[in-house]
């Protein structure tokens, strides 16, 4: 999908939020919105979403989501969405 729209001329931020698997299923237990079911499922998920990281784009913009507060994480998107000189990533890997 990125590929052809990058083809086109136009700008594409791919943004991917990171977080490590054991603060992941930590949200999702904490989650009292979630039905039994559905915590399953993702609990059952989440290695493969945390594992996703390996296969993203080298351009992807990963952000630590436990690093941010979602306003934060915001920001950081708008900053590097905007037209400009490359940025140095916000974030240390993994």
């Amino acid at each position: 999908m990125f590929t052809p729209v990058r083809e086109a001329g136009e700008h594409l931020l791919h943004v991917f939020l990171d977080l490590p698997l054991d603060a992941l299923r930590a949200r999702i237990d904490a989650d009292e919105k979630d039905d039994a079911g559905a915590r399953s499922f993702r609990l059952r998920n989440a290695s493969r979403a945390t594992a996703a990281l390996a296969a993203l784009p080298a351009d992807t913009l990963v952000l630590r989501s436990d690093l941010h507060t979602p306003e934060q994480l915001a920001d950081l998107v708008l900053t590097f969405a905007a037209p400009g000189p490359t940025r140095d990533h916000p974030d240390p890997p993994g």
